[in-house]
């Protein structure tokens, strides 16, 4: 799916609490019967009482003109969703907390350019100043929470798993990165320190200043951030997912846990939301590209990133803006079309993806918008003949550093084909020229893989819908015996977070297991490094002194350079 690549508008009532918001209209569905039916068609299958909630909605011109909610806000005692029923909305909380931190800024309480310590003296001085506006756009440096809750094992459902970050924070010894130099896509610790500078700054906690400049004076009545659990929390759809005889079962997730995420809100909330942030004084500011220090837009595989925490991107040949998130069953999906004025929301508690409902809706709505199909026909694509001897000399490995993946290019017959070491998924590639391929994927983006040579050999750069690409270097994988891997086994240690892991070696093949983590395992990328099946220890590099081994730094985006040290047996 594409992320999109415009400009959103928004419209906002004034946030001061200077007035209150009307009540939300009616719907005002202006479709063709055709489109109706289309709309009709695609929601049928959830016509019946044994699904989970569904709620969409669609704003075009800053007026609500569709809004549909079915299936059961709980499925045990079939208690019907509503336009008021609560969903998390999880990555949706991002605009309010960049909302907050603006918002205060233009009240000349803050600037962007203020340096994070002196709001949070307890943030270490790293020799480098990070900036607000590096916490805004996910160039600061510092460990993500979630990769450091994955490596300890920690689980989100504990009530304190927010109040750990500070810690995490105090004993990081060095940054991932230069701040303002690079992006971060696992950035999230980042948001923890934004609401507390906003604390700070206002006086109140994040949730009683959200509530009073935000919630209140709009009207959001079933909108809450939650600052610890709480399971009886009035209109909350009871979140499901799907288990493996296709049944809905309670989802066990990551639970109704308190978090910086920890965002829930309603169909009419979030409508209402959407409809006065258009033309809100801070607009402009919200829909401005994220930078780096040296002035370079962030454009990651996602489209450009926004200081409203989204992203610009197109879909089927237009701009389009985006939003996604998931949480414990709960799925919240948001698509722009600033140049038709036209928003979509799509709430959901039955897990897994559920864009597609808003997007089917956005096409009825928007007749003859898009200029390309829906999804693409390969059959039409005209590639160039190449035969299995020129194709198998792609055959190979490729590695990215920076986000510690690898992937192969392999045959399969006389096709050539994609997948991730260690994936499932084997993607077709049609070639389009000596150099350049095609990745046959469901849907309407363009995933093109080109090659060139650099200084080290071939390289292989991905790039989905026009966004930068991600540059893979060739590799022939290091061999280790047996008896070779023996020197890397032995319990490590991390200072930093009080956490160990004992490596192992079993049929030539090295793992790592941590009691609470549990178990990874590992193939050798180049001398030392190694490439793990699990995201948070997918890229691992040992650290030799006078030839022996005496630890290992993880490096995965959100964590790097963490060292373990190896304990003496």
């Amino acid at each position: 799916m594409k992320i999109s690549n415009s400009v959103l508008s928004m419209k906002w009532l004034l946030i001061g609490g200077l007035m209150l918001v009307p009540p939300l209209v009616r719907a005002q569905n202006s479709l063709d019967p055709a489109a109706q039916q289309a709309i009709d068609k695609i929601f049928s299958e959830y016509g019946h009482a044994g699904k989970p909630a569904l709620a969409v909605a669609a704003i075009k011109g800053g007026k609500l003109v569709f809004q549909k909610v079915v299936g059961q806000a709980n499925l045990e005692y079939k208690v019907p969703a509503t336009a008021d029923t609560r969903f998390h909305v999880n990555a949706q909380a991002w605009e309010f907390v960049a909302f907050a931190i603006l918002n205060l800024e233009d009240q000349g309480k803050l600037s962007l350019s203020d340096d994070v310590r002196t709001y949070l003296p307890e943030v270490p001085d790293f020799g480098k100043k990070i900036s607000i506006n590096h916490l805004l756009s996910s160039t600061d440096g510092l460990y993500s929470y979630s990769g450091i809750n994955a490596l300890t094992g920690s689980r989100s459902k504990e009530v304190d798993q927010v109040g750990k970050i500070p810690d995490y924070i105090k004993h990081q010894k060095r940054l991932n990165f230069a701040p303002g130099e690079v992006f971060s896509v696992r950035g999230d610790t980042r948001f923890v320190l934004l609401k507390k500078i906003v604390e700070v700054v206002s006086g109140q906690s994040f949730e009683a200043y959200s509530k009073a400049q935000i919630f209140d004076p709009l009207g959001m009545v079933n909108t809450i951030f939650l600052a610890a659990p709480n399971p009886s929390l009035e209109n909350l759809a009871t979140p499901y997912a799907l288990d493996g005889s296709g049944k809905y079962q309670l989802s066990q997730g990551e639970g109704n846990a308190a978090g910086m995420m920890n965002l829930y809100s309603s169909l009419r909330d979030m409508t209402t939301w959407r409809q006065h942030v258009r033309s809100h004084k801070l607009a402009s500011k919200l829909q401005s590209p994220l930078k780096l220090d040296n002035g370079a837009p962030i454009r990651g595989m996602a489209g450009v990133s926004i200081y409203g925490q989204q992203h610009f991107g197109q879909e089927r040949g237009i701009p389009k803006t985006f939003q996604a998130g998931s949480f414990g069953g709960y799925t919240s999906v948001f698509f722009g079309f600033p140049g038709h004025d036209m928003t979509v929301i799509t709430l959901g508690s039955g897990g897994g993806y559920n864009g597609r409902y808003g997007m089917n809706v956005a096409y009825q709505f928007l007749p003859g918008a898009f200029p390309e199909p829906e999804t693409i026909d390969y059959t039409k694509i005209e590639g160039v003949k190449m035969s299995p001897a020129e194709l198998q000399k792609y055959e190979g490995k490729f590695w990215n550093a920076k986000a510690s993946v690898a992937s192969v290019l392999h045959m399969k017959g006389n096709v050539l084909h994609y997948n991730r070491v260690g994936g499932a998924v084997h993607n077709e590639l049609i070639p389009l020229s000596d150099t350049v391929f095609q990745m046959k994927v469901e849907g309407d983006d363009t995933l093109l893989l080109k090659f060139v040579e650099g200084k080290h050999g071939r390289q292989m750069h991905y790039s989905v819908t026009g966004s930068d690409p991600m540059v893979f270097e060739s590799y022939r994988p290091a061999t280790y015996s047996k008896s070779e891997l023996a020197q890397f086994t032995g319990s490590y240690f991390s200072k930093e977070l009080n956490t160990s892991y004992e490596f192992e070696e079993n049929q030539g093949v090295l793992s790592a297991r941590n009691l609470h983590a549990g178990s990874v395992s590992f193939e050798p990328v180049h001398a030392d490094l190694f490439h793990g099946n699990k995201a948070f220890l997918s890229g691992v590099q040992f650290v030799r002194k006078n030839g022996v081994v005496t630890g290992f730094q993880v490096m995965v985006d959100g964590v790097r350079h963490l060292e373990f040290r190896k304990l003496r047996s």
